[in-house]
């Protein structure tokens, strides 16, 4: 008697959320075609790691994070926060040093408080990404992934994808970031 292994692929689920689901992740995923994409455009998308020094490694250029906006926002159903705490917006651009190409820009909310001291600090600076603090503080967190998508919508040839990703720092959701990255620049 064959017995089926509890955590086998069933075939009767597109092959995006077998993926996901065998690496752990259940995001809500948003009408992506992922087999149209190119492959580190799939890889961005589906890691948990850093996007920056992802961005350095294939394009071969140093990645500046231009900071477009900081600013105090009320509260957003993205992340959960107390009563009466601000969260912090902050929007980016990361571009490429020689090429002044922009290969995805990246939104973030973040809970202000629950932040570290030295962590503050280094994002006000707004010269590195929030991944690049994290890595350079040396601070242990867990990104989750809650929803991939693309746009326009419902097309084979979306112009850009995007995800979206809980930061946990301490047992907390720290920050809610959404990229977005601009699929002509990785198709070029």
């Amino acid at each position: 008697m064959e017995s089926e292994h509890p955590n086998s692929l069933q075939t009767d689920k597109p092959l995006e959320a077998e993926l996901f689901q065998t690496s752990g992740y259940f995001p809500q995923i948003t009408d992506v075609v992922w087999l149209n994409l190119p492959p580190i455009v799939r890889v961005l998308l589906s890691t948990d790691g850093t996007v920056t020094k992802s961005l350095e490694a294939y394009f071969w250029e140093p990645i500046h994070v231009d900071c477009q906006l900081q600013a105090l926002v009320p509260s957003h159903p993205n992340l959960p926060v107390t009563a009466n705490e601000k969260l912090w917006k902050r929007e980016v651009a990361l571009t490429g040093a020689r090429t002044q190409v922009t290969y995805a820009t990246a939104s973030s909310l973040v809970r202000v408080a629950c932040l570290p001291e030295d962590v503050k600090q280094a994002l006000e600076c707004g010269e590195l990404g929030i991944g690049g603090v994290i890595r350079q503080l040396g601070l242990e967190t867990y990104r989750k992934i809650v929803a991939v998508g693309q746009s326009p919508q419902n097309t084979s040839t979306p112009k850009h994808v995007w995800r979206a990703y809980n930061l946990f720092y301490e047992g907390q959701a720290l920050m809610h970031i959404t990229e977005t990255f601009d699929l002509m620049q990785f198709t070029r």
